[in-house]
Parts: C-alpha cells; sequence; structure tokens
C-alpha cells in the first residue's frame, strides 16, 4: 500500500438563504423559477471543490473472490441494506449478503423465469427483517429469511388505471409504500408517484404531477428516518413525500452558471438531451442532482459536472455546503454512493487487483 496524502484546494464558504416563515413549520424561499416555494436553497459553487483522498488508517470492506464476479464490479452496484453486522448488495441482477468484513455469505434468488427466480429486479428493501426482492418483469415480491431462506412468493396486483409499478420503497413502522409506476410512453398520462396499501394495492396516486420520459434510476427515493426523499433527472429539486403521500420541495440546489435555465428544463426530455449532448455543451452543465440523502444534520448527494462526479455535503446546522472528489492511490471510485449512520459508503475497485471494495467514511472526518 502506498504512501496517501489528504490535499485540500481552497473552497468559498457558501450561504444558505433561510427566509422568515409565514407558517412555523415551513421555509418560504425564492427559488431557480421565480415561484414561491416550502423549500431551503443549498448554494454549489461548483468551481471550488475539495479533493478528499481517505486516509490510510480507514477502514476497508474487501468483497471476497466468491462475490465479485461480472455482475458485481464498479458501476454496477445501485444500493446497499443494512441489518446489524449483514450488508446486503443489490447489484446488476444480483442480491447477495455479506458480513461486516466482507465475506461472502449467500445470494438471494437468481434471474430466470422460475418460480423463485426474478426477470427484471428493480427494488431491494429489508421490512420487519426480511429481505424483499420486487420483480416488476413478472409483478412478485420474492421474500426471504436474512439467512436467504425463501419464505414467501408475493404476486403484486394489476392496479387501477392499469398501472404498473417500478419501484417501491417502504415507510417503516408503517404498513404503506411509495411507489413510482412504468413510464408507457407520451400517450399514456403517467403518475409521477403513487401510495400503496400493505397488500401492495394503490390507495392513491399524486394528482397534477406525471412522469415526462422513461428515465429511471434504482435508487430515486431514499428513506430519512421519517420521511422519503425522492429526486428525479433534469432537477434541481429535492422533494420529500409523508405516509399520506403528501409531497413537497424540500430543497432547491442552485449550481448558478452551471445550472440549466428553467426554460430548458419545462422543454421535452429528448430536447434537453440533445441540447447538453452539443459539442459546445457536453461539459459545461450539471444536469440534475442524484443519489440523494438526508440524515438529521446532512444532506448528501451526488452531480456530475465536465465529466467528473462530485459528492455535495451540505451542513444543515452551518448552512454551509462543500463539493468533494473522493480519491484514494490504487482506486478508482463508482459514482455509486449510500449513507447509514451519517456514513458515506463508496465502491471502488483496486486497480491493481481488480477486486471490489467498499469503503466507509464519517461524516465528521470529512466535514471539518
Amino acid at each position: 500500500m502506498g504512501k496517501f496524502t489528504f490535499r485540500l484546494h481552497p473552497i468559498l464558504r457558501m450561504k444558505h438563504y433561510l427566509f422568515t416563515p409565514l407558517i412555523i413549520i415551513t421555509l418560504l424561499s425564492s427559488c431557480k423559477n421565480s415561484q414561491k416555494l416550502d423549500c431551503s436553497v443549498i448554494e454549489i459553487n461548483a468551481d471550488s471543490t475539495e479533493i478528499y483522498e481517505i486516509p490510510a488508517s480507514s477502514k476497508i470492506i474487501r468483497l471476497t473472490n466468491d462475490c465479485t464476479d461480472s455482475s458485481l464490479i464498479i458501476g454496477d452496484v445501485y444500493k446497499l441494506e443494512f441489518s446489524r453486522d449483514t450488508i446486503i448488495i443489490f447489484s446488476k441482477d444480483r442480491v447477495i449478503a455479506i458480513d461486516s468484513n466482507g465475506h461472502y455469505l449467500h445470494d438471494f434468488s437468481t434471474k430466470g423465469r422460475g418460480p423463485l427466480e426474478f426477470l427484471n429486479l428493480t427494488s431491494v428493501f429489508i421490512k420487519n427483517g426480511f429481505v424483499n426482492l420486487y420483480d416488476n418483469g413478472s409483478n412478485k415480491i420474492l421474500k426471504y429469511y436474512m439467512n436467504g431462506t425463501f419464505c414467501d412468493s408475493i404476486v403484486v396486483p394489476m392496479n387501477k388505471q392499469n398501472l404498473s409499478i417500478n419501484r417501491m420503497i417502504p415507510f417503516y413502522g408503517s404498513d404503506r409504500y411509495i411507489f413510482s409506476p412504468v413510464f408507457q410512453g407520451e400517450q399514456f398520462i403517467i403518475p409521477k408517484l403513487g401510495l400503496l396499501d400493505s397488500n401492495y394495492k394503490i390507495i392513491d396516486t399524486l394528482a397534477g404531477e406525471h412522469l415526462k420520459s422513461g428515465i429511471s434510476f434504482m435508487n430515486t427515493f431514499s428513506f430519512n428516518g421519517d420521511e422519503v426523499i425522492f429526486w428525479e433527472p433534469f432537477s434541481y429539486s429535492i422533494y420529500s413525500i409523508d405516509s399520506k403521500l403528501n409531497i413537497k420541495q424540500k430543497y432547491y440546489v442552485d449550481f448558478k452558471e452551471y445550472a440549466l435555465s428553467s426554460n430548458v428544463l419545462k422543454k421535452p426530455v429528448n430536447e434537453i438531451i440533445t441540447l447538453i449532448n452539443k459539442k459546445q455543451n457536453r461539459f459545461k452543465f450539471v444536469t440534475s442532482v442524484y443519489d440523494v440523502y438526508e440524515t438529521i444534520n446532512y444532506v448528501l448527494f451526488r452531480y456530475s459536472l465536465h465529466r467528473q462526479h462530485y459528492l455535495a455535503i451540505y451542513n444543515k446546522h452551518k448552512n454551509l455546503s462543500k463539493s468533494y472528489e473522493i480519491t484514494r492511490d490504487g482506486y478508482q471510485f463508482s459514482s455509486f454512493v449510500t449513507v447509514l449512520d451519517e456514513k458515506i459508503y463508496l465502491i471502488a475497485n483496486e486497480q491493481k487487483t481488480n477486486n471490489t471494495a467498499l469503503f466507509c467514511i464519517d461524516f465528521k472526518d470529512i466535514d471539518r
């Protein structure tokens, strides 16, 4: 292992403007589109980033050879779920369990057309001690004990308006689920979000908000303990959703000169993609925020600029945000990130061996 350094570039401290609330429980601010919305503004100075090189003393979880195959490589991990000393890794076409030292424990199901297999795995979550694999290819949930033993196969019913569920996440401690439907083309009016009961039947859909494209991501939702956090592509807004499907714009991320204008963001998605892919624009804009997480003290998300992935951390108490490029000598980091208990989990490939490693960074170590 080589020598590791900690290199910091100067960064401008950014202010987070809070306006006096008209209602005690809300913060009223003027957002990018000049509308009055209940949100706080997170300002990002994308010209001032810090390079955080993970110290040599940091713990690395190296995934053992039993589980580092072609379906578990950099860029293919979608999500981590944690249960005591067990980590559930949801990757491309595979869900595995490892212990806290990275040792392979077992797989959950396999891809295929059998009764205990999945066709198109789109959601993995832990609820009431069970690992749930949702397959929207066959509209079923495969339910497993934590030790990998199969428990039950649950058929997800076809819901009203013939909506098919794409992704879902439970409200922990509740019997309800937030879901996003499958996009079926511009000729269909597909609600952006919906609410399921304990039997996976639609209780309600979000009125007046509809999907505008088939672009979807595995980690559209995260759960912060009180509410679901939601983000979508080509948007700088971060939304919160409560267990009754009340949705509000909680944060707006202002990238200043690197932001797409509100007029551009209102265009059809194919026009936006054409615009940003023009030669003169390829390194010009931040297209959206993604991998959004919120804790008691922080909001964390990813964004891309100049074809480089950055990690943004907003300290809610200090009203300050910083952007980081995470590095460590000998490792190539993916854009994947998961947050739990104010710890950041990152996936990287060891360049000489091509082994997969999981890094854990404490917020207090990086936010100094």
